[in-house]
């Protein structure tokens, strides 16, 4: 089982929950990240920060997909639609 956080230094932490042990950090957000949400099928990570930047990251691979910065305020929520095709 993993755990996936948000946090003040720009990241996005993965951890093993069984060990405690941070397994990834994910570097990419040019300010605090505060917002997240997971896949249903557990294949995209999608994070938001202060910034309003949104960035969507490969699960298995931990690599960027795609960055969105159309927002204008930072983004503290962020959620699937039913059928996973929109944010």
């Amino acid at each position: 089982i993993k755990v996936i956080s948000t946090s003040d230094d720009k990241t996005v932490r993965i951890w093993d929950v069984e060990t405690g042990e941070q397994e990834k950090s994910l570097e990419g957000h040019a300010s605090r990240t505060i917002g997240l949400v997971v896949s249903m099928d557990g294949r995209r990570i999608v994070s938001g920060a202060d910034d309003g930047e949104i960035i969507i990251w490969d699960a298995d691979t931990k690599e960027i997909i795609r960055c969105l910065s159309h927002h204008t305020d930072r983004v503290i929520c962020i959620r699937f639609s039913p059928d996973e095709k929109t944010l």
